[in-house]
């Protein structure tokens, strides 16, 4: 499990796409 930044953005992403 990497906490970078730009996976963090990801993740957020990902988070707005499913709602």
């Amino acid at each position: 499990m990497a906490n970078t930044h730009r996976e963090r953005l990801t993740n957020i992403q990902i988070l707005l796409t499913k709602y």
